[in-house]
């Protein structure tokens, strides 16, 4: 729904509408993307994401009046579900992808070092356990692959 496109491709920053449904009989799911806009401005607040966002489903006449109807799903981001945010016009959900990262990073225990008052880049505390080298190496390819689809537009 709002996205910081970083590394490799420069920086843009995206507000995106997306639909998804589910096929009553079939359980097909099908997703497309309806609107990706670059956001200029500066302060990327709760209140800014969420007029941003009304923006995107106006341009398709979805107007305040269906909003009941519409289930946003995004990251924690305080800047998207905040209490002026999208939780106070749309029924909202926690990103289980999002979720996810974050108590891998947390079992993983994923840290930083300061050195001269600089932090350095993120580390796993825990490379030289059995079978875990696997999993970091995992986790990189995937967000290498997200960093391609992103840069590729796909």
């Amino acid at each position: 729904m709002y996205s910081r496109l970083v590394d490799g491709c420069g920086q843009e920053e995206l507000v995106h509408v997306h639909h998804h449904s589910l096929h009553h009989e079939m359980f097909n799911l099908y997703a497309r993307t309806l609107h990706v806009k670059p956001v200029e401005e500066a302060s990327h607040t709760v209140e800014m994401v969420l007029e941003e966002f009304s923006k995107g489903l106006a341009v398709f006449k979805v107007m305040a009046d269906m909003y009941q109807q519409i289930i946003v799903v995004s990251d924690s981001g305080s800047n998207c579900c905040g209490t002026n945010g999208i939780p106070s016009t749309f029924y909202w959900l926690a990103c289980l992808d999002h979720k996810l990262v974050t108590v891998l990073t947390t079992v993983v225990n994923k840290t930083t070092k300061m050195e001269n008052g600089v932090r350095s880049k993120p580390s796993y505390r825990y490379k030289d356990v059995q079978h875990m080298l696997s999993l970091f190496m995992l986790i990189d390819a995937c967000k290498k692959l997200v960093e391609y689809c992103k840069c590729a537009n796909l």
